[in-house]
């Protein structure tokens, strides 16, 4: 079986410096080999088009088979892109101190949105490169696709995850009814959202009523009379 666009897929991958150098990874033998945290290491869940990991890597993913290893090689405009001087920016040090930050060499922040790394702090100004770290590398991965999911419900399982970060508790399909449970608190404005989006990634929700509630908090024991 070959993997197409629109495809909800499950992916082990490992992605490389042109020197070698491992930059991320999801394999768990790779990780404890590189010294990484591999507490959280799981497989990459995602539907291909939809721009879930870089442009150049999505499209080398298109026909590929289940199970069996590849390697691609990407420019830096199809990986993290090109560095803009534009994203380089002087920073008044007071807009540090508005966030209560202390800016120095090396630190990630985020401003309006954005994340960058300070480069200097000098004379009352703060310089921020806002490029990806690795904007203007050509990169490699070498990665294999475990799983190609056919079933609905498992498509609702990773786009959920996706959308939240977190699986949903309970799935029901029954019908013309979807019933989803969800570890979080739910508006209307947030269902409304997920509603959207869990019938643009699976098509097959469009004539089905989506139905959310949230997990029932279990009460503590210490609260028990």
């Amino acid at each position: 079986m070959k993997a197409k666009k629109g495809d909800f897929i499950e992916l082990f991958y490992t992605g490389y410096l042109m020197d070698g150098t491992v930059f991320d990874t999801n394999e768990a033998s790779v990780a404890k080999e590189q010294g990484f945290d591999s507490s959280r290491i799981k497989p990459l869940r995602f539907k291909l088009g939809e721009g879930f990991v870089v442009k150049g890597f999505d499209e080398a993913l298109v026909d590929k088979e289940v199970d069996k290893e590849y390697e691609v090689e990407l420019e830096p405009e199809q990986a993290f892109g090109n560095r803009s001087r534009d994203l380089i920016r002087l920073i008044p040090l007071k807009k540090f101190f508005e966030y209560k930050l202390n800016p120095v060499v090396g630190l990630q922040v985020e401003i309006n949105g954005q994340v960058g790394v300070v480069k200097s702090v000098t004379g009352g100004r703060v310089l921020v490169d806002f490029n990806h770290p690795l904007a203007g590398r050509k990169i490699k991965y070498k990665f294999k696709i475990a799983k190609i999911f056919d079933d609905v419900k498992d498509k609702v399982n990773v786009s959920l995850e996706l959308l939240t970060g977190k699986a949903p508790t309970k799935v029901d399909l029954a019908n013309d009814t979807v019933n989803v449970e969800l570890d979080l608190e739910l508006n209307d404005e947030i269902k409304k959202f997920l509603t959207n989006e869990l019938k643009r990634l699976v098509p097959e929700l469009e004539e089905k009523d989506i139905k959310f509630s949230s997990k029932p908090k279990t009460e503590s024991m210490d609260n028990k009379n």
